[in-house]
């Protein structure tokens, strides 16, 4: 009788080490079960990280800048953080100051603050877009629109952008181009885009 003791015993341990079928069904389960664990989690705290407005840090979208291109503009391509249009624009403007392509906004231009009324965007500017611009018709002309384009075209709410200065209207940005009221986009400039 012992013998058929250990002879059970020794076909018991001889099972526990075998899978068969059922035991790969059910370790496939678990590592189906692990995967999705592991989606949710990569989704709910890594991918869509939000940063402080919200908006997923890795949601991006394209825009084209409108750049200096001889006595014109040219698009450039470039890709900003989605938010809300306001952050957009404000993004849009900082890559604009940036623009390796030679647009004509002065050093030392900052935004100050950007708002929205209606389908108008409002772009406060420091002094400097004006105090230190090179002056002329074309460099004028290439500046505010470098800027109402890149605007307009990449934002279909937005119809028109009104440049103020410190905070104040202005007739003109350096004595040539009437910047008192809001301005639409004009493609007349955009010479290859």
């Amino acid at each position: 009788m012992a013998k058929k003791r250990k002879a059970v015993k020794k076909k018991k341990t001889q099972k526990k080490g075998e899978y068969g079928p059922a035991g790969f069904f059910k370790l496939f389960v678990v590592i189906i079960l692990i995967l999705i664990a592991g989606i949710f989690i990569y989704e709910r705290f890594f991918y869509n990280a939000a940063d402080k407005s919200g908006h997923s840090i890795q949601a991006r979208r394209n825009i084209k800048l409108f750049v200096a291109n001889g006595e014109g503009l040219k698009g450039v391509r470039r890709s900003i953080k989605k938010g809300s249009v306001k952050d957009e624009i404000k993004e849009t403007f900082k890559i604009l100051l940036w623009a390796d392509s030679g647009v004509i906004i002065p050093r030392g231009t900052r935004l100050l603050k950007t708002s929205i009324r209606g389908s108008t965007a409002y772009l406060n500017i420091n002094s400097a877009i004006s105090d230190n611009h090179p002056g002329g018709t074309s460099a004028e002309m290439q500046t505010i629109y470098a800027i109402v384009n890149s605007i307009t075209l990449n934002f279909p709410a937005i119809k028109d952008v009104k440049i103020l200065i410190n905070g104040k209207s202005r007739k003109t940005l350096a004595g040539h181009i009437d910047i008192s009221v809001p301005l639409g986009p004009y493609r007349g400039i955009i010479t290859d885009s």
